[in-house]
């Protein structure tokens, strides 16, 4: 069990600076003609981050494909998280 638990603020800017760091979080992909090429977007560090409260556990699976099925190999964002606080901590 956590300690403390874990800021949204602080986990925000570590995924920013994630992003900053690593320009290959920062890749779309698109085919052409059979080929695959891969274009640099613009920093976007917008809606990397989700933060939910749930009532409960049962319904993590469900959020964990929500968040999966946002990723956009075209557009980005390659990378999303959630932070999740449950009633149990």
């Amino acid at each position: 069990k956590p300690l403390q638990t874990l800021d949204a603020i602080h986990l925000q800017a570590a995924l920013t600076a994630l992003i900053e760091q690593h320009d290959a979080l920062r890749l779309g992909f698109t085919q052409q003609d059979g080929q695959w090429q891969a274009t640099f977007g613009a920093l976007n560090t917008r809606d990397l981050l989700w933060v939910h409260e749930l009532d409960s556990i049962e319904r993590l699976p469900e959020l964990a494909d929500e968040a999966q099925r946002s990723l956009d190999l075209k557009n980005g964002p390659l990378l999303r998280a959630l932070l999740v606080n449950l009633p149990q901590g």
